[in-house]
């Protein structure tokens, strides 16, 4: 928990340094809080993928496949360098969940954002809670579960891009970057989390007793998680797939929903 309160603390810093920053565009409002809230989430997400990428390698480097998992790699200590990089990790993504919350969302009432932030971030207490004691057997499987499911950060990387090329109004590319971006929500979003809830569920082992409740809890996250992607990736394509990849549509969208900074 130590850790969670740091970096939290180290993201709310980084919040409030970039928003007071005389480096950037003279703006105000939302705005300026949007893109100092697109900063901490750059931040986030790039650290974020690239550990996650390490904790799957590392683990399917030492144990195979997720789908044998538990039986070929049955103690924590089996892929102990994953181990550690996921509890390294997991209390830096709490950290920026839990100060976004704060920092943007309770400011601006973005609550959709807020759900998000708040599903997220009990996820990644929850794992970090898990894997610091699994159950016998499973907790490879566990430290592999978070790791994949991490791997989306990729596209919120993409998402604060197109953002920030939205905002700054800049055409070149867009329709490139745009694509990208939804292609990479849509594969590690809405088609590995089911994927991943698959592989969770049907783990007999997760199904003893001594682990029900690291079934149940880690079931009903990822199955929020999975349904708030899901319902997302509807939002984003609420105007069609045209819609998004044209840069003059997601302007003017963004000139309606901030009337008051023109």
């Amino acid at each position: 928990m130590e850790a969670c309160a740091g970096w939290t603390a180290a993201f709310s810093a980084l919040h409030l340094a970039t928003h007071r920053s005389p480096l950037l565009p003279s703006i105000a409002g939302r705005l300026r809080t949007e893109l100092s809230s697109t900063v901490c989430s750059c931040v986030h997400s790039l650290v974020a993928t690239l550990c996650a990428a390490r904790v799957v390698w590392l683990v399917q480097a030492d144990c195979g496949a997720a789908a044998q998992l538990v039986e070929r790699c049955p103690r924590l200590g089996d892929a102990q360098a994953a181990v550690d990089l996921a509890r390294a990790a997991l209390p830096w993504s709490f950290g920026y969940f839990a100060s976004d919350s704060l920092h943007y969302c309770l400011p601006t009432k973005d609550w959709t954002i807020l759900v998000h932030h708040a599903v997220s971030a009990a996820t990644a207490l929850a794992w970090l809670n898990m894997i610091a004691d699994p159950p016998p057997s499973v907790g490879v499987l566990l430290v592999w579960v978070c790791g994949a499911g991490a791997v989306c950060e990729v596209s919120s990387l993409l998402l604060n891009l197109r953002w920030l090329r939205v905002t700054t109004r800049q055409h070149q590319g867009f329709g490139t970057l745009s694509l990208l971006a939804l292609l990479s929500y849509f594969s590690t979003r809405c088609l590995s989390f089911p994927y991943i809830l698959y592989l969770y569920a049907s783990n007999r082992e997760l199904l003893m007793a001594e682990a029900a409740g690291c079934f149940w809890g880690g079931l009903g996250l990822f199955t929020l998680l999975t349904l708030y992607c899901l319902a997302y990736m509807q939002i984003m394509l609420k105007d069609g797939l045209g819609a998004w990849l044209d840069p003059v549509h997601a302007i003017a969208q963004a000139q309606k929903q901030q009337p008051h900074e023109e």
